[in-house]
């Protein structure tokens, strides 16, 4: 098994869960600004 391939997978997830936590706090702050 590759070690790169393992770890790859989780931080992918990772960057996905950021990326949505990112957007949603984007998206919390425009509702405030009108």
């Amino acid at each position: 098994i590759d070690c790169q391939t393992v770890r790859c997978v989780p931080d992918l997830h990772a960057v996905a869960a950021t990326k949505q936590r990112q957007h949603q706090e984007a998206r919390i702050a425009a509702n405030k600004q009108r």
